[in-house]
């Protein structure tokens, strides 16, 4: 997460200041440099947003980074950075960096300035792949380094590519997690949380399996656990199948033993008129460092040979194939799954998404552009998050891989039901479809249809023309 420094990050900066070496000092300050002053802390924590704007790189609590410019002139500003030696190499300064050019472009800030050491090869790159003009000038072992931070196209390509890849990564611990807990696994027969749990084992999920219940010993011949903590080993992916009101505890404890991942399966969040615990769960999320899918979802699977999970309540595991699905609604997931099988289709992957209240139709696109196993996307949507992100991502991943979708809400009828599901209103069908024309999914007006096109699509070229 990127926010502003604020007086309380003191301590979090000092810390930072001695997880950097020698060599790491004398690259920020340009020479050696033991402590940090009071009067240099009060400055660094104090930014008043116009002349000097700090913003700091935090993950599940802990400071990894903080990037700051100070305008030293009517259109200019100087800017730097300090990160921590063990996170070097991890993207963060060019995070700040873009975030800093945005908040500067919006001050009237036309350049940035830097002086960089002749051997800090690392912060020259992060100007060079910048996407900026960049200048530089030796000069007594520093570069004197200067660039215009107006848009170009090469800056939005930079930072849309990077974006991208970034989402991609933070997805990848849905569809091949290294370990799986299931929190609310039970004894009794059909329930959700035994039936995720039972799917995980028959259907041949390759990792550890650790099922989470303060009740229950054992389980399917496992030992079960009272408690995210209390498994003793690294949690990749947690599905949380409890009920509304214990499902931030179980966060909370998710967050603190580092799980990457949560599937919230659980329902009675904003589809119940509770926006504001589901918001509450997102911040949380996000804080965390984490990603979520749902609440209010199936779960997801995925049928790599290398994986074979199926963190679903499904009945139905899908042959092995090239089409990935995404579903906003839990019961049209169910029929989509159950459609494949009958088809004999084979299916990549498949993600309910619920209430997409972090991971979003934008962000699958985003993985699965990246995916090799993927050859086909097909989408079930009740509601877009932002129209403006699939305008811009969806070319770019039909360009590769086609892209079908039936959107709900053509009809009246349909709309009560979308908004039913979702808690957010149906778009209008019209922008819909102009939207889906622009970027070049092909939209299909039923599940019928849509597996109709899949199915064509999974095995032959996208037509070239019109002539078919």
């Amino acid at each position: 997460m990127i926010r502003s420094l604020v007086p309380a990050d003191r301590g979090q900066l000092v810390a930072l200041f001695e997880r950097m070496g020698p060599l790491s000092l004398r690259h920020r300050y340009c020479g050696a440099k033991q402590r940090l002053s009071d009067p240099e802390l009060d400055l660094l924590t104090s930014p008043d947003g116009i002349g000097h704007v700090g913003l700091a790189a935090v993950s599940r609590g802990r400071l990894l980074g903080a990037g700051r410019y100070i305008r030293d002139d009517a259109d200019a500003a100087e800017v730097a950075f300090d990160v921590g030696d063990s996170d070097q190499g991890r993207g963060i300064g060019t995070l700040l960096l873009e975030r800093l050019v945005h908040i500067a472009q919006c001050a009237g800030v036309r350049r940035f300035r830097a002086l960089v050491e002749a051997d800090n090869s690392d912060m020259l790159a992060v100007f060079d792949n910048s996407g900026f003009a960049v200048r530089e000038l030796l000069e007594g072992g520093q570069y004197e380094v200067e660039f215009e931070i107006a848009d170009t196209d090469r800056f939005i390509a930079a930072t849309t590519e990077r974006e991208r890849q970034a989402t991609a990564r933070s997805l990848r611990t849905f569809f091949a997690p290294s370990s799986v807990a299931v929190v609310g696994a039970s004894r009794t027969p059909h329930t959700i949380g035994r039936a995720i749990l039972d799917n995980l084992i028959r259907d041949g999920y390759q990792g550890p399996i650790y099922p989470v219940n303060p009740n229950v010993n054992e389980l399917a011949g496992r030992r079960c656990y009272p408690s995210i903590a209390s498994v003793g080993m690294p949690v990749d992916l947690a599905i949380i199948a409890v009920p509304a009101h214990l499902v931030r505890g179980v966060v909370e404890e998710c967050a603190a033993a580092c799980v990457r991942g949560i599937v919230v399966i659980s329902s009675g969040f904003a589809e119940a008129g509770r926006a504001a615990m589901e918001r509450d769960l997102r911040t949380l999320v996000r804080e965390a460092g984490m990603r979520m899918v749902g609440p209010n979802c199936l779960g997801v699977l995925s049928t790599s040979p290398d994986v074979s999970i199926n963190a679903t309540f499904s009945p139905t595991f899908p042959l092995r194939g090239n089409v990935s699905l995404a579903s906003q609604s839990g019961a049209l997931g169910l029929t989509m799954l159950d459609f494949s099988r009958e088809l004999h289709l084979g299916i990549a992957d498949f993600v309910s998404l619920g209430n997409k209240a972090d991971v979003s139709v934008n962000d699958l696109l985003s993985y699965w552009h990246g995916e090799p196993r993927t050859g086909v996307i097909a989408l079930y949507l009740e509601s877009f998050g932002n129209p403006r992100t699939f305008a811009r991502l969806a070319p770019q991943v039909a360009r590769d891989r086609p892209i079908v979708a039936v959107k709900s809400g053509r009809s009246t009828a349909g709309t009560r039901a979308a908004c039913s599901h979702s808690a957010s209103l149906a778009c209008l069908d019209i922008g819909i479809d102009a939207l889906f024309a622009q970027t070049g999914v092909i939209r299909t007006d039923t599940i019928e249809q849509l597996f109709d096109v899949v199915s064509l699509l999974s095995s032959q070229p996208v037509p070239a023309g019109p002539r078919v």
